[in-house]
C-alpha cells in the first residue's frame, strides 16, 4: 500500500504544483486601474538608486488603462482630506513587441515597459539627468493593479 500511496502523492503534489506555477502569466495586461506604489531614480554619477515611496494624498492618484487612452486623477489634500484634484486624459501607444509605451505626441520619449504582470507593472525611463553628469538616469515607475 505505502508503494502506491507516496507515487500519487507526489503526481498529486507536481500537478498542483504546475497548474499554480504562475497564475498572473494569463492575464498580463495593462488595461485596469493602477496606483504608482514607488519610483526609483538610479543616478549614474553616483551609481545609487534613490526611492521615492508615494505616499499621503500622492498614494491615492489612479491610473486607468483602456484601449487606446488613459486617465490619471491626481489628488490634493483638504481639510485632512484627500480629494480628486485634477484629471487627466491622454492617448497612447503601447508595442508588446519592443515593450514600448508612449503618449501621443511624444513618441521620442518612449517609456519601456519593463514588467507586466496581473498585479505589479514597472515603466523605465531613460530621458532625463537629473544628477546632471551628462548622462541619462534611469527612472522607474512601479504600480499596483487596484482593479
Amino acid at each position: 500500500m505505502k508503494k502506491l500511496f507516496l507515487p500519487l502523492a507526489v503526481l498529486s503534489i507536481m500537478g498542483c504544483s504546475h497548474h499554480n506555477e504562475d497564475p498572473e502569466d494569463d492575464q498580463r495586461t495593462m488595461l485596469g486601474m493602477w496606483k504608482m506604489s514607488k519610483v526609483e531614480v538610479y543616478k549614474s554619477s553616483t551609481k545609487q538608486t534613490e526611492v521615492h515611496l508615494t505616499t499621503g494624498c500622492d498614494a491615492e492618484s489612479t491610473h486607468e488603462f483602456r484601449g487606446t487612452d488613459m486617465t490619471t486623477v491626481n489628488y490634493t489634500k483638504n481639510n485632512n482630506d484627500c480629494i480628486p484634484d485634477e484629471t487627466v486624459t491622454r492617448k497612447y501607444t503601447y508595442n508588446q513587441k519592443t515593450q514600448k509605451f508612449w503618449y501621443e505626441g511624444e513618441q521620442d520619449y518612449p517609456y519601456i515597459v519593463s514588467q507586466l504582470t496581473a498585479v505589479n507593472m514597472i515603466f523605465e525611463s531613460s530621458v532625463e539627468d537629473f544628477d546632471e553628469d551628462g548622462i541619462n538616469d534611469i527612472v522607474r515607475y512601479y504600480f499596483l493593479k487596484i482593479k
